[in-house]
């Protein structure tokens, strides 16, 4: 399967490229700056303006599926994820690509709590509300439009995220945070993320994964 992914400089799409080539995928990082991803070996890269409509759609010519894991690295305003997803699935369209994998966050649109206990809700929306509000409102306005589209989507649910070696094991689930479920390690989100690309059932879906 050739693959593109986008926020390939990431920490976590660095790994979704170097597991994705260690299972026999053809991965294309589709970058700003190549530089950036110059050590991760067997992956052709692809310097992009990611807000370029044309050069994104040239990007995905010849892609069987996409794995979105663009997102700010800062807890000030931005549209950096409402802005780009909307250039994907124009470019996702003109290319006929439809599988897609993103890398959303819990709490962003939908309620993630639903297995914890009062306090503990409290406490999310909290910090949800004051502390991650622009990041999640903006990953919120990035779930809303491809909800929208007509592309076959995984959106991805974590908590906080590790970078920590994988541990090979986690938990998922369909409407919410496994209970008590608050860490992830990157390895492990990268390697369901990679799964979830051959995963029909998983097609038009939200799913949460926590340790």
């Amino acid at each position: 399967m050739t693959i593109a992914v986008f926020g390939a400089s990431g920490r976590t799409g660095k790994l979704v490229c170097e597991l994705g080539v260690q299972a026999g995928h053809q991965v294309r990082a589709i970058v700003r700056d190549p530089q950036k991803v110059q050590g991760i070996a067997g992956i052709e890269v692809v310097k992009t303006d990611i807000f370029d409509l044309g050069q994104v759609s040239e990007a995905l010519k010849g892609v069987d599926a996409v794995i979105n894991c663009l997102g700010s690295n800062d807890l000030g305003k931005t549209n950096l994820q409402e802005t780009t997803i909307q250039i994907i699935i124009k470019a996702m369209q003109a290319c006929e690509v439809k599988r897609i994998v993103i890398l959303g966050a819990s709490g962003a649109l939908h309620d993630p709590m639903c297995h914890e206990t009062l306090g503990r809700k409290i406490f999310f929306l909290i910090i949800r509300n004051t502390l991650l509000k622009n990041p999640m409102n903006d990953s919120g306005a990035q779930q809303r439009l491809i909800e929208a589209s007509d592309l076959d989507y995984t959106v991805v649910h974590p908590p906080r995220l590790l970078d920590i070696p994988a541990k090979g094991s986690y938990r998922t689930d369909p409407k919410g945070l496994p209970r008590g479920g608050r860490e992830l390690g990157r390895a492990d989100l990268a390697a369901y993320m990679l799964g979830l690309l051959q995963d029909p059932e998983s097609i038009r879906t939200g799913p949460y994964v926590a340790y």
